[in-house]
């Protein structure tokens, strides 16, 4: 993939996503590719330790996460467009340095904002970004006034089955499907939508559309999987509410404050604040498991997806290799067999129920969780 540096092509030109996609598939995963809190539940063990974070989607907020819980360094690996990711997570340092929380949340986009207010935002921080960030953000202001967040790519997927539903649906039949309780939720999908042929092709026209980002493996988005109306129906279940990237799509901000992982919560916001120098960007996965000190934990997150079966496989027999015994690896995969097991590395059953337990992110994935026997 080329660099987001080598790209020419302008953020102004329409469709508006697609620009952004052509231009940094970064952009398109600024936001929450799944809930940073599940991270922080498997892996934290004290108040300190050594992280390796990698980053399939380009928002590093699970790593953000974890430097908020007091680690000691955590090492965070962008795998999407890395050069891209890198400008993203320095810009988020950045203004988490200068910016107050709300005023972060409103120039991210998790929160309302002006257009101006997110420029003049970005004027407070400009001068503590490197020179070649600078660059990059100077040539992608447009981006920074609408906001990181609403450019997020289950946002603008959001948007699209939004429109549709609002469009087909009574207004009474859409709240229930979005805002009732869990029973009445899954009652009102069976009653108005399950089994329906308009539906299944709606879905999957829209599914067509919503192809702004390469598709990884147990993708939440009903708008970007092989089976829509499935991925749809464990929306409904979970609850739009309980992801803040799908609480912007369907209820512009509503609800958001609640949805928030806890590193951008009044608590927690303060507490990565102070921590911020623990966070490093790498973007060779496989060099800091081999230069650095055994780490602590290891969240791989959906390497397996966003990576060649021959590379996940060499990046779990380096992670076992210079592990230390009783270190614990995040991964998230639909099948148990792409796991590296045969590495000295076992399954925490138990953990894994409680992980699966603390989820809020929509979606048919798998968190497994391993240990260094």
């Amino acid at each position: 993939m080329d660099s987001s540096f080598d790209s020419s092509v302008g953020l102004r030109a329409p469709p508006a996503e697609m620009a952004l996609w052509q231009t940094t598939p970064a952009l398109l995963h600024a936001g929450f590719g799944c809930d940073p809190d599940v991270a922080v539940a498997a892996l934290v063990t004290g108040p300190a330790g050594r992280f390796y974070s990698v980053d399939a989607h380009g928002g590093g907020e699970a790593a953000l996460a974890l430097v908020s819980r007091g680690a000691e360094s955590v090492v965070v690996v962008p795998l999407l467009d890395p050069e891209g990711a890198a400008c993203v997570l320095g810009l988020k340092v950045a203004a988490l340095r200068h910016l107050d929380r709300l005023d972060y949340l409103r120039f991210i986009g998790l929160r309302r904002g002006t257009r101006a207010r997110r420029v003049a935002a970005y004027g407070l921080i400009r001068a503590a970004l490197s020179p070649a960030h600078r660059l990059f953000w100077d040539r992608h202001e447009d981006v920074l006034a609408r906001g990181l967040f609403t450019h997020e790519a289950d946002v603008a997927q959001g948007r699209l089955l939004r429109n549709l539903l609002r469009t087909h649906l009574s207004k009474a039949a859409y709240r229930a499907l979005l805002y009732a309780d869990r029973p009445e939720r899954i009652a009102a999908f069976d009653q108005y939508i399950a089994g329906r042929k308009f539906w299944e092709n709606a879905l999957r026209m829209c599914a067509v559309r919503g192809q702004f980002r390469i598709c990884v493996e147990g993708e939440a988005s009903p708008l970007t999987c092989t089976e829509p109306m499935a991925a749809l129906r464990r929306l409904v279940e979970a609850g739009p509410a309980g992801c803040p990237v799908w609480v912007r799509a369907f209820a512009n901000d509503v609800g958001v404050e609640g949805a928030l992982p806890w590193h951008l919560s009044a608590l927690g916001y303060p507490a990565l604040q102070r921590n911020l120098d623990a966070l490093q960007v790498a973007l060779d996965p496989l060099a800091p498991l081999t230069t650095a000190r055994g780490f602590d934990a290891y969240d791989l997150s959906r390497a397996r997806g966003a990576m060649t079966p021959d590379t996940f496989t060499r990046l779990g027999a380096c992670v076992a290799a210079h592990a230390r015994t009783g270190a614990r690896l995040l991964v998230t995969a639909n099948e148990t067999a792409a796991l590296p097991l045969d590495a000295g590395l076992v399954r925490d059953a138990a953990l894994e129920t409680y992980v699966t337990g603390c989820d809020r992110a929509p979606g048919g994935s798998v968190r497994h969780v391993l240990r260094r026997a």
